[in-house]
């Protein structure tokens, strides 16, 4: 399968081709479509396992219990199945104030969970954890909050863009077409 750039460069051979002159590839810049560009994504080797980049043991480990409480394994497989703890580690070090909050959270959810039940979180019973998150969740204003919502919020945008959540759970494939589209069918809504 070709890559958009290579198809891009196939194209741009033929309009060439067309208007009756050779299409000009600058041989020094983007000639070899395989060669990397600055802001491509790297590829992912499938049948290479994941390894953390910012996270150590302790906090990963946190991270992939936090993440199964948010999006928890049903028919569907949940954030820890989908690897959506290895997509925020690879995110959170991109941004300096994402490093501090993450660093920060973690930290602060910890003592909350010694402070209420005298073991780090990860040590907690799952109603335990339940419980402390879901109270984090009521508070308004404090930094618990902020936490709560920042990892509810790249746990939901990091498993959605996944095949586990984007195909399995929500049943997108691609880009379809569709002989009709009826728009919104709620009574309330018709004119």
């Amino acid at each position: 399968m070709n890559s958009r750039r290579q198809t891009l460069i196939q194209l741009v051979g033929i309009a060439g081709l067309a208007a009756g002159s050779p299409a000009q590839v600058n041989s020094h810049e983007h000639a070899d479509a395989s060669t990397p560009q600055p802001g491509d994504k790297p590829l992912i080797d499938p049948k290479k396992p994941r390894q953390k980049q910012f996270f150590n043991d302790e906090d990963f480990e946190t991270v992939q219990t936090l993440i199964d409480l948010i999006i928890p394994r049903t028919d569907t497989p949940g954030a820890k199945d989908a690897g959506v703890g290895y997509l925020i580690d690879e995110r959170v070090p991109r941004v300096d104030r994402l490093r501090t909050a993450w660093r920060t959270g973690l930290s602060g959810l910890d003592k909350a969970a010694e402070a209420k039940y005298g073991a780090k979180f990860t040590k907690l019973q799952s109603t335990q954890q339940v419980e402390l998150l879901t109270e984090m969740s009521k508070e308004s204003g404090t930094p618990g909050r902020r936490f709560f919502d920042l990892l509810k919020g790249a746990t939901v945008d990091a498993y959605y863009e996944t095949k586990e959540g984007l195909a399995q759970e929500l049943g997108w494939h691609g880009n379809v077409a569709l002989t009709e589209f009826p728009g919104c069918t709620h009574p309330e809504h018709q004119a």
